[in-house]
């Protein structure tokens, strides 16, 4: 079968992709500044559907297995240092771009007024500010780099071919560490690899313990990372194929079937529960709004149903036969001796988190307690044990985060900003941005990412925000120009249909 020149495309872009990660493990990330340039330069030339290919890497360049990908302490300076300079160098170039074509982001900048002003009663105000930069320039990057598109046909084309091979490279790649359990199940077996080597972690892998070790990351560095990136490829992977390709495509098909399997592999809940939601948001936002042909429509969705009744047939089957959904749900081997209620069990890896979020609102139910920071990061950095720029933290719930780190005024902007959000994606006819969008926020009801751009929110958001309006410019840029021909039709009196 001959290859069309969209997939000719997206090969070239697998293996640029390919390329720069083996150009950064062999000069130990230095290659990120020659990169950096590059993606400055073309900026500054207006030739944003190459800058944007960059913008997007970066992310993706900071989640790759260290033993496929190992990043030296300079990797993080060159990736933040390369964004805020190619989102001053969009924004300088954005002014040549004129039209109101753009993803309704505008009120995250009102939330993040209100973030400054609680982080100046919070717990450690200067990181709360650098997080807000950080912040505040990768979503500007986005906001600027990816306005009216829709003017650009070729760029969108060269983006859709570039998220069509991270995807293949992100699925297709993580299948093809299973045959090497260092790599595959690093999340389970790092501490092993540190004590004994890849070799006597692969020989305890193949041992009879290896039950205990099951949570498959793939070629990412986390399992929690590759399932919610999972689930946002699968559908961006749907959305691609019912409103642009407009047929069921074999290559669509060969990655929605691989990612539901790789996403029970990683064992993670937010993985299940994210890819059923998914699905739902599909059903409901984007498959009345293809333009398939109704016999095409009606067998997909008879898929997506004889999917569910396969899904829920095999939950029950290897229930019945080894308990596999309770072992997945209570992340324990021990299902006969765990005393705990589903609803505990669920619950339980994410009640401290919880707990963390409402004492920090109580502190100041107003204002909270600062952004994206613990009361212990003063007494860390006092010790040496962080720095400024380096302030881990690990909050479960998107909404009781906001409350907890903003308060009731915080909360309520951030709630005004997602109906704004909402509406302006329906007013504006953005359904495969709307849709993953959802997923988005969806997959912070587990781990909340969503505004750690270092911290595997920017792949998230690069996946869902970018990803999801480049196909809603596809469309936009395909109605303008049957509007322009219905015009030229009309004009030389061509009335028929040809």
């Amino acid at each position: 079968m001959l290859l069309t020149p969209f997939y000719k495309l997206t090969l070239k872009m697998v293996g640029l992709i390919v390329a720069i990660v083996i150009a950064c493990r062999l000069t130990q990330d230095y290659a990120m500044v020659l990169i950096t340039m590059v993606g400055v330069f073309y900026s500054l030339s207006n030739q944003r559907g190459k800058a944007l290919v960059i913008y997007l890497i970066f992310p993706f360049l900071g989640f790759f297995n260290p033993l496929i990908l190992p990043h030296t302490p300079a990797f993080a300076m060159f990736s933040r240092l390369g964004t805020l300079a190619m989102t001053g160098a969009l924004l300088i170039a954005s002014v040549r771009s004129p039209g109101k074509e753009r993803i309704p982001l505008g009120g995250l900048y009102f939330f993040m007024i209100v973030a400054v002003i609680s982080s100046l009663q919070g717990w450690f105000p200067m990181i709360s500010f650098l997080k807000l930069a950080n912040f505040l320039v990768f979503i500007s990057g986005i906001y600027i780099g990816t306005r009216n598109l829709h003017h650009r046909p070729h760029d969108i084309v060269l983006l859709r071919a570039t998220f069509m091979a991270l995807s293949f490279i992100l699925v297709f790649g993580s299948v093809a560490t299973l045959p090497f359990p260092a790599i595959s199940y690093i999340t389970s077996l790092k501490y092993y690899i540190q004590e004994g080597g890849i070799a006597y972690a692969e020989a305890l892998f193949e041992s009879n313990e290896s039950a205990q070790i099951a949570l498959f990351a793939g070629i990412t560095n986390h399992s929690q990372f590759l399932a919610p990136a999972l689930v946002c490829i699968n559908v961006w992977v749907l959305c691609d194929m019912l409103l642009i390709e407009k047929k069921i495509e074999k290559a669509h098909l060969a990655l929605l079937g691989v990612c539901p399997l790789l996403i029970f592999m990683t064992r993670s809940r937010i993985g299940f529960f994210g890819y059923a939601a998914s699905l739902a948001f599909v059903y409901t936002f984007t498959l009345p709004k293809s333009a398939l042909s109704g016999r095409a429509r009606a067998r997909l969705s008879g898929w997506m149903f004889a999917l569910l009744i396969l899904l829920i047939v095999w939950a029950v089957t290897f229930e019945v036969r080894e308990q596999t959904i309770s072992r997945w749900l209570r992340k324990t081997e021990e299902v006969q001796t765990d005393q705990r209620s589903l609803k505990e069990a669920l619950t339980d890896s994410r009640q401290g988190t919880i707990e963390l979020c409402m004492s920090e609102f109580r502190r100041s139910p107003l204002l909270g307690s600062g952004f994206q920071v613990l009361e212990v990061h003063r007494a860390q950095y006092e010790r040496g044990e962080i720095s400024l720029f380096s302030a881990p933290l690990e909050k479960g719930i998107l909404p009781l985060m906001v409350l907890g780190e903003t308060g009731i005024l915080g909360a309520t902007v951030f709630g005004i900003f997602l109906v704004a959000f909402v509406l302006g994606c329906l007013k504006s006819k953005y359904i495969a941005t709307l849709t993953l969008f959802s997923c988005l926020l969806m997959t912070n009801m587990g781990e909340a990412t969503f505004f750690s751009p270092s911290g595997g929110g920017g792949v998230l958001w690069m996946l869902t925000a970018v990803g999801g309006f480049l196909i809603d410019m596809s469309n936009v840029v395909e109605r303008r120009m049957g509007t322009a021909r219905a015009g030229l039709r009309a004009q030389f009196g061509f009335t028929g249909a040809r």
